[in-house]
């Protein structure tokens, strides 16, 4: 019986769990990054009108 680290780095289907692995870890750390500064520009425009969230222009 093979061992999980040799199964998992010398087969097709173990690459590819580590792919997904790495993948989902980088798409966790991108959003965690985006949330954040989206937060910031957010918090950053409501104080130019007092704090109100309801006063902020909408589109449309």
């Amino acid at each position: 019986m093979q061992s999980a680290w040799t199964s998992l780095l010398t087969t097709d289907y173990g690459w590819m769990t580590v792919a997904v692995f790495v993948f989902m870890l980088g798409m966790g750390v991108f959003f965690v990054l985006f949330f954040r500064r989206r937060i910031r520009d957010e918090e950053a425009g409501t104080r130019g009108n007092g704090g109100d969230p309801m006063k902020q222009r909408r589109p449309g």
